[in-house]
């Protein structure tokens, strides 16, 4: 997998989280990731019998030319799914450099990380003082 590919799927998923106008109330494993091979529209999750996942075709019919009914009727089960990506997947062999990168971008992401906590800590930490040199002062008043 070369490094443009690996931008371009990051670019993919972060459209993805840009995408989300309204609050879900559940975030399904694939919403975002896959579209309807007879329209393209978009395949949403849903939870059917209060336990099982099913994807199916969002049919806007602004896209499916006015005919949003005939693949809208088609559900998957979210294992059929699952098993298709995990095939997928199986198939990706990354050359070395690629890994390397990944890992240096992991690394450096772990480390902005921490530092971030770490000001939260040191902010928080401040403020404690802060607060608690007021408190105290209120009982020698």
């Amino acid at each position: 997998m070369s490094v443009e590919l690996w931008e371009r799927v990051q670019g993919v998923m972060d459209g993805r989280l840009a995408k989300k106008h309204r609050r879900m109330t559940r975030d399904f494993a694939f919403s975002g990731l896959i579209a309807c091979t007879t329209c393209s529209c978009a395949v949403v999750g849903e939870i059917k019998e209060e336990r099982y996942v099913y994807y199916h075709c969002t049919g806007h019919a602004d896209r499916c030319q006015g005919n949003p009914g005939t693949c809208r009727r088609k559900y998957v089960r979210e294992e059929v799914v699952e098993k298709q990506f995990t095939e997928l997947l199986g198939r990706l062999h990354f050359d070395d450099e690629v890994l390397e990168w990944v890992r240096d971008a992991l690394h450096a992401s772990h480390a902005d990380q921490r530092r971030e906590h770490e000001e939260a800590i040191t902010r928080h930490q401040s403020e404690y003082k802060r607060l608690d040199a007021r408190i105290r002062a209120m009982y020698v008043d």
